[in-house]
């Protein structure tokens, strides 16, 4: 499986495109797995991202995919969660206040 859950690379391309993020945009991605999914996002825009998962496995997995960028950490760590205009995450519940949940 490419990502940490059952989503197509369609149907992460089409998240992509809808979501449309810029360069002032962050995007947080909790439970993050591997980062595949931020990755993709943080390459095909100019936004910068951040993504946390509770398995200290999957994110030196991430770290090491994200040498190719500049603008994506992964951290397993909680912090605040107000400076983030995107949370990306299958964890809907978790989230549920926060104005743009993808």
């Amino acid at each position: 499986m490419l990502f940490n859950n059952p989503i197509s690379s369609e149907k992460a391309s089409q998240i992509i495109r809808v979501l449309d993020l810029s360069g002032d945009n962050y995007v947080l991605d909790a439970g993050c797995g591997h980062g595949e999914l931020l990755i993709r996002m943080i390459e095909a825009s100019s936004a910068v991202g951040l993504g946390i998962d509770v398995d200290a496995e999957s994110i030196s997995a991430a770290r090491q995919a994200e040498y190719r960028l500049g603008r994506v950490n992964f951290e397993n760590a909680i912090f605040n969660l107000s400076r983030w205009k995107t949370i990306l995450s299958t964890w809907r519940s978790a989230w549920a206040r926060h104005t743009r949940l993808v």
